[in-house]
């Protein structure tokens, strides 16, 4: 199974060349992601997933790193090559995973893959607005109700420093 997600990360690395990409192979950290990416300004994460399931096989630890960087506000791709459906499956969850098998692929590509489409299809994911935006303003207008403020986000971040 590594040397498959090994294969893919190589594809993946080719067909990102604007992308700064940094392969992590960490026996120390479980959980954490193969790839750690930048591109545009946008800082990402990418799990790869290679084997003969139709959905990505993540481990507890996998998916509480997961979970608590999304919750941060961080950005995590799930990159899984199905192999018996021939397929390259790409998600971008947006909220806490409690079974991998109920994720839902934004994308999904035939083999061959379409190497240009998969960039577009990553650069589509990384535009989108996180979920915890929405989380955050949420927060920030509570504590501003809260304490009688009315410029929020000033106020918050003068009470932070």
């Amino acid at each position: 199974m590594k040397k498959r997600e090994s294969l893919l990360w190589q594809k993946i690395n080719k067909a990102l060349p604007k992308a700064h990409l940094t392969r992590i192979e960490s026996n120390t950290l479980q959980g954490i992601p193969d790839i750690n990416g930048v591109w545009s300004a946008k800082s990402f994460w990418i799990e790869l997933k290679s084997d003969k399931s139709s959905f990505p096989k993540l481990s507890k630890w996998q998916v509480a790193w997961i979970n608590k960087h999304i919750y941060r506000g961080g950005t995590v791709l799930i990159c899984n090559e199905t192999l018996l459906e021939r397929r390259l499956k790409l998600y971008r969850p947006l909220s806490a995973i409690t079974d991998p098998r109920s994720l839902v692929p934004d994308f999904s590509f035939s083999f061959p893959v379409h190497w240009p489409t998969f960039r577009e299809a990553c650069w589509d994911l990384l535009q989108r607005p996180h979920a915890s935006d929405a989380l955050a303003r949420f927060d920030t207008e509570a504590w501003a109700q809260d304490n009688g403020k009315k410029n929020s986000l000033d106020e918050l971040e003068l009470s932070r420093s």
